[in-house]
């Protein structure tokens, strides 16, 4: 089964503030898709790679970068699929990409905005670290190699199991689940 790390541009993309709150985590106003409110999430508008290959029950870790000087890294949540669509193949794509809405499980899945995982070099050590000696090696930041591995690639089990175990920690401490009705502000 094909899980995926997706990173999504946010509302505090690209803004200098000395703290971020939920609403910054939220997805840009100018994007239309993940649809957070209506669970689903439409592959032809963006990463349509997912679409190719995910089924029923595969996992979407969601990701976005804060910040304009001194970018960071947060899972903000993650969507279990429930349905796929018809899998249509698209014209614009050459035929090779579905076009079909990909549904959320509004049971299975949590959008944690107001207290998201910061990716730092902490987080780092327990989702990648078969990667850390390399990251320490080139001269990319560490939001920039952390980047180079979650765009647009597969999640692997053992990433899928920590980080979802932690998510669900903070939810069942009191983080509010905003997929769904709740996710307006």
């Amino acid at each position: 089964m094909a899980d995926w790390w997706y990173y999504y541009y946010c509302r505090g993309y690209n803004r200098d503030k000395s703290t971020y709150e939920n609403h910054d985590f939220a997805l840009a106003t100018y994007k239309v898709t993940p649809d957070f409110e209506n669970y689903k999430y439409e592959p032809i508008k963006c990463h349509f790679q997912i679409g190719q290959n995910i089924q029923e029950g595969s996992i979407v870790v969601l990701n976005t970068t804060v910040g304009k000087k001194n970018k960071k890294r947060f899972i903000t949540g993650y969507y279990t699929v429930e349905d796929v669509g018809d899998s249509q193949p698209s014209i614009a794509t050459k035929g090779k990409f579905t076009y079909s809405p990909i549904v959320m499980n509004k049971n299975s899945s949590l959008l944690l905005l107001d207290n998201p995982i910061e990716i730092d070099y902490n987080y780092v050590l327990k989702i990648f670290p078969e990667e850390i000696s390399e990251w320490e090696k080139n001269s990319r930041t560490l939001v920039e190699n952390i980047s180079s591995k979650t765009r647009n690639t597969h999640l692997t089990r053992f990433q899928k199991d920590i980080i979802i175990t932690n998510l669900k920690e903070l939810h069942n401490n009191g983080s509010k689940n905003y997929l769904g009705s709740n996710y307006i502000f």
